[in-house]
């Protein structure tokens, strides 16, 4: 049994450790950084374990599991 609770959240509240829902599965998130969309709109840059790197709006909610 997994000791992880796993919950929705906005994106700016996603940190190193978490494992996000993405691309059907779960990725350990090894950086986070704060962006900006070319409209000026905040965003949010995960990076991954494995594969790209994924640039969500800030107010995007995720399944994440910490």
């Amino acid at each position: 049994m997994s000791s992880r609770e796993s919950c929705r959240m906005i994106a700016l509240r996603v940190r190193c450790g978490d494992l996000v829902r993405v691309w059907g599965r779960w990725l350990e998130v090894t950086a986070v950084r704060d962006d900006r969309f070319a409209a000026g709109g905040p965003a949010v840059v995960l990076t991954f374990d494995e594969g790209p790197a994924m640039r969500v709006h800030a107010a995007d909610e995720l399944a994440v599991e910490r």
